[in-house]
């Protein structure tokens, strides 16, 4: 117990000098900026107040399931400003901040995962013995240690995520829906093998569309030198198969690419797991922006997916490539002089609409 009681003090000692620093230069910055020096001291403990705070508060406005706390929306309000028309002690605000430096200084490597130590500040902070915004003139928190190490005890168990063990991603996971307890649980699986190539390509696939995309229009224009394949708006020969091809390669690839990409985020992200943090419990979002990305991420993949299959299918439908030749001469080119046929104007039609399809969706959802 000695042991614990002097381990404790020393945090408490080395935040506590470590927030009077900060605040001190914060009230000298604002004196030389021409504060009163009546007001430099409440001004900077709001400052660093807000400061030290800002990761908590963003937690507490965005976390997985706020409905767990029915005055989350009052406390955000009164931690920011003010509680009806009485503003907060200076004291109050000095708690609080040094009440965070110390959770966090106990959470050793669990500072890694911030959404998880603002899960434990939070569960201190709105305990058993205070759970209002005022605090009482001799507040008291209990501070868990089982609960502060238990993100770091899970990796100590078995830090082999492809083992079925934890890291800090997963942790940081499970502050975001408030669970402090020792059952860490696994949230995202990593990839393996073949996997991990998908994940490589989809991270960069934006820049792999447009740099494949740039290579077909320089191949596009380079084939204007020769005369056999028409005018830059009017393709023939050899630039007729090409948009037409091409078209039809980029709708496959990207619908293919689309498909498995969805498919491995909802085996990473455990299926149902994925499928409540996109919709929520109750079929609406849940968390604010923190989660509901991810159910904006899936809307986006299956636009796109959904725009290139479709397109696909509608190029095949109506292709309607030339046989090439290259010993032909442009005076046999019967399309320089009599213009398309109709099979091979709404080929090349579609495949031009499709392309300015895929150029809209892919900067709407980029």
């Amino acid at each position: 117990q000695e042991q614990v009681l002097f381990h404790l003090k020393a945090h408490i000692a080395s935040q506590h000098r470590r927030l009077l620093y900060q605040v001190d230069c914060e009230a000298l910055a604002l004196q030389a900026l021409g504060v009163p020096n009546a007001l430099c001291f409440v001004q900077a403990m709001v400052h660093v107040h807000a400061r030290a705070l800002e990761g908590y508060l963003v937690w507490l406005e965005n976390r997985a399931i706020p409905d767990r706390d029915r005055h989350g929306q009052e406390k955000l309000e009164g931690l920011l400003g003010q509680v009806g028309d009485m503003a907060r002690q200076t004291w109050e605000l000095w708690i609080e901040a040094l009440l965070l430096r110390v959770t966090e200084s106990l959470s050793e490597q669990g500072l890694h995962a911030p959404e998880f130590v603002a899960a434990v500040y939070h569960e201190v902070r709105w305990g058993a013995d205070v759970d209002e915004v005022r605090l009482p003139n001799q507040p008291k928190f209990t501070l868990n240690y089982d609960h502060i190490l238990s993100g770091v005890e899970a990796l100590r168990r078995n830090g082999d995520p492809f083992k079925g063990g934890v890291n800090f991603d997963d942790v940081n996971d499970n502050g975001l829906e408030g669970r402090t307890s020792d059952q860490m649980e696994k949230t995202y699986r990593e990839a393996s093998s073949l996997w991990v190539l998908l994940d490589l390509l989809s991270n960069f696939q934006p820049v792999v569309v447009v740099k494949v995309w740039l290579f077909a229009l320089a191949w596009y224009l380079y084939l204007g030198e020769d005369s056999r394949n028409g005018y830059l708006w009017y393709p023939t020969f050899c630039r007729a198969n090409l948009l037409q091809y091409f078209t039809l390669g980029d709708c496959l690839w990207n619908a293919v690419m689309d498909f498995l990409i969805v498919f491995h985020a909802v085996f990473q992200w455990r299926g149902a797991a994925f499928g409540r943090y996109c919709m929520g419990a109750n079929g609406r979002g849940v968390g604010g922006d923190v989660y509901n990305h991810r159910g904006r991420w899936l809307c986006r993949r299956m636009l796109t997916f959904i725009v290139a299959s479709c397109s696909a299918v509608a190029v095949f439908t109506f292709m309607d490539p030339e046989d090439i030749d290259l010993n032909l001469t442009k005076e046999e080119i019967s399309e320089l002089y009599d213009g398309y046929s109709e099979e091979r104007r709404k080929a090349l039609s579609i495949c031009v609409g499709v392309m300015l399809l895929r150029a809209f969706v892919f900067y709407g959802t980029t």
